[in-house]
């Protein structure tokens, strides 16, 4: 059988590590691309979390306070009521 001859005349490519092929092949623009949006995505997430549990605690409180007036004002109207038999208001 006859043997091929390479096309170009370069041997083939050596294995790289897996590091140094991204390193490579990334240009500094999308490197620096790359860095930005990380710290973004990193930053705002934390807020987003930090955000989310302060809403969290205050919706909270304000549902504990109303809760707490609710009972005070059931609990002043309340004696009339029992006292009179009145059971339908």
């Amino acid at each position: 059988m006859h043997e091929i001859p390479p096309a170009s005349g370069l041997e083939p490519a050596q294995p790289q590590p897996a590091g140094r092929v991204l390193s490579r092949s990334l240009g500094l623009g999308i490197k620096f691309v790359l860095l930005v949006s990380t710290i973004l995505f990193l930053t705002l997430g934390a807020m987003t979390v930090y955000r989310v549990n302060a809403q969290d605690e205050k919706l909270q409180a304000h549902l504990k306070e109303e809760g707490t007036i609710l009972g005070r004002f059931v609990a002043l109207i309340s004696p009339e009521a029992i006292l009179a038999f009145d059971f339908e208001s």
